[in-house]
Order: structure tokens, then sequence, then C-alpha cells
């Protein structure tokens, strides 16, 4: 065996490695249940924006969970925009924020925790609320309007 050739097998082996590497990276990204990608219940209607459009050119609006409620609890945005939901919990109890028809939630966020998505809506009317039990039910909810 001449001395080339292990080389060209160790570069072979490395080469390919980091292939099946970044294949398995991809494979358990695309499975995880990021708030951004989130699909939308069944039977909804998803006319959210890919995940593709950077935060960075998106308008930003805030939305603050004070105890049981949102502030604001309405809110429009330029349809077809892309806009960057940031969600703050300023309340003692954990509190999460979801868009079904946009098929968009945060995580549950803890007391002055933070969580953030995008979306990008068509014309019309996206109800939102907290989905922890009773806290829709006690008037956590609001409307973002698309127009």
């Amino acid at each position: 065996m001449s001395g080339a050739q292990p080389m060209m097998s160790r570069r072979s082996l490395l080469a390919s490695g980091f292939t099946a590497g970044a294949a398995v990276v991809a494979t358990v990204i695309s499975r995880l249940p990021s708030a951004g990608r989130e699909v939308a219940p069944s039977g909804a209607h998803n006319s959210a924006s890919p995940v593709a459009t950077p935060m960075a050119e998106a308008i930003e609006i805030t939305i603050e969970a004070i105890d049981l409620r949102f502030s604001p609890a309405a809110i429009s945005i330029p349809a077809g925009t892309p806009v960057r939901i940031v969600f703050t919990n300023r309340s003692r109890v954990y509190h999460d924020l979801v868009i079904p028809r946009l098929g968009r939630r945060t995580r549950r966020i803890g007391p002055d925790e933070t969580s953030a998505f995008l979306i990008q809506a068509e014309p019309g009317s996206y109800d939102f609320y907290c989905s922890i039990p009773s806290h829709n039910q006690t008037g956590m909810g609001g409307t973002i309007t698309a127009q």
C-alpha cells in the first residue's frame, strides 16, 4: 500500500462524515417544534409566510401579557407585510400566544420572558389567545387585523 492511499481514504472518510452529519442535523432541525414553524390546526387556513423572510426586514409589534389580558388586544398590520410579533410576559404566571389561522404560537413563557415569531397575513381578521386552561375564557384574547 502506498503512502498516498491512506491519506485519500481519510479525506474521503472525513468528507462523507461531514455530509452525513449535515444530513442528520438538517433532519433533526426540520422536526423541531419551533414557535415559528407550527402547523395550522386541522381545517384551518394557513396564510402565513414561509419562515424564510428575514426578521430584520419585518416591522415589529410588541404584545404584552399583563395579568389575564393582552396589551394591546386589538392590532392593525399592513396585509402582505412581514411582521415580527414580540410577546413579553409581564404577569406573575405562565402565558403563551396562539394565532390559529396563521398556524403560529409561542412557547409558554414565564414572568419577564419574551418570545417572538414572524407572520405575514393576507387581508382579514385573525384572533389570538392564551392557550393555558381558563386564560382565554377569562378574556385573554385579541384580534389582529391585516389591511
